[in-house]
């Protein structure tokens, strides 16, 4: 298994890597341009698989960690530069990564329909059951993993021809 992943990143890491940070730096813009605080701002929001936000104003990186998860979209809470770093109960951050939804085919148009409903939940536009339904369908669009092998058989298919 540990061969097989190896050989998958030497054929598909590029290529993942540079789709997930587009998908992060999206996700950033997208965010800021909505009135939430982004950070790495001047770096264009990442520069990695991962975008973090403030979102003090909207209750807090442990409120919306769990709101976030009730409309089915997972993303940690996040102690931020200026937290108190003794007081991990409810930092002022969220940190959001993009690898998986990458490796699922989400490309820049996805990840803006994706901020719309993390957007909703964040301003308290609707509930997070409301927004869980439109996630669902959403998610509903990407059921393969990409940049990866299909099958075991395609694996052994492309070891066969190369090695």
């Amino acid at each position: 298994v540990l061969g097989l992943a190896a050989l998958e990143m030497k054929l598909y890491g590029k290529d993942l890597a540079k789709q997930t940070i587009k998908n992060a730096q999206t996700a950033g813009k997208c965010l800021f341009e909505n009135g939430v605080k982004v950070l790495g701002q001047k770096n264009g929001f990442t520069r990695s698989h991962q975008v973090v936000v403030d979102v003090r104003e909207y209750g807090g990186g442990e409120k919306l960690a769990f709101a976030l998860e009730d409309a089915n979209i997972i993303m940690n809470k996040n102690l931020l530069p200026y937290d108190n770093q003794h007081d991990r109960g409810n930092p002022s951050g969220l940190r959001i990564g993009f690898q998986d939804i990458t490796r699922r085919g989400f490309k820049a148009g996805d990840i803006e329909q994706l901020c719309s409903l993390i957007l909703d939940v964040v301003k308290g536009k609707r509930t997070p059951q409301e927004v869980r339904k439109d996630v669902i369908k959403l998610r509903q669009n990407f059921n393969e993993i990409n940049y990866c092998f299909q099958s075991v058989a395609q694996a052994k298919e492309y070891l066969q021809k190369h090695v």
